[in-house]
């Protein structure tokens, strides 16, 4: 029997393995900023014993913010912007703050992130939508999934009366991660 890393390892080497990927060196992976010690030691490990160079394991945050710099830094070029993400993902919703400025002091200028909130919740994501969306409707899971990818069936008021929890959830979740003004989200 294969334990975690080793089945992470397998999966990883078969994703590296891709047209689309097999010229990769080296490999920088995301994970969410709330993953232990141990939960990054098992990505490097499953990195190791699939025989895949690995760079850095980084925050999904991180990823995010670095990303942001090199698409957008013409938004803050001269004056710094605050922004917000909000990702939505399939078992969590989380949400952050960034302030965004540039360095002037290096040729040339480089951005400069600081994170300035992070909060998280694994009470409303994509799947406990289809759930809740699923009993709601009295249908299977994978309908509920499919249905829920194109919401334009349903109207605000069904929106807000089938997940009115979940929306609850997600609207404290972006006022704590408010913590100053925000420029874009």
């Amino acid at each position: 029997f294969a334990n975690a890393s080793e089945m992470l390892g397998l999966l990883l080497k078969n994703i590296f393995l891709s047209p689309e990927l097999k010229e990769v060196q080296s490999s920088i992976i995301a994970a969410p900023a709330y993953y232990t010690f141990e939960q990054r030691n098992d990505i490097i490990d499953a990195m190791w014993a699939a025989g895949l160079s690995l760079y850095s394991v980084i925050d999904d945050n991180e990823a995010i913010a670095t990303l942001y710099s090199i698409r957008f830094a013409k938004r803050f070029a001269n004056d710094p912007q605050s922004i917000l993400f909000v990702d939505a993902g399939a078992t969590s919703i989380k949400a952050y703050r960034g302030v965004f400025d540039m360095n002037h002091t290096t040729s040339p200028p480089t951005p400069l992130a600081n994170l300035t909130s992070y909060e998280w919740t694994e009470s409303c994501g994509g799947e406990q939508f289809a759930i809740k969306y699923s009993k709601y409707k009295n249908i299977s899971i994978t309908k509920a999934r499919k249905q829920l990818s194109t919401l334009a069936s349903l109207s605000k008021n069904e929106i807000d009366s089938i997940f009115s929890e979940e929306l609850t959830s997600l609207s404290q979740l972006i006022k704590r991660a408010t913590n100053g003004p925000i420029d874009h989200v």
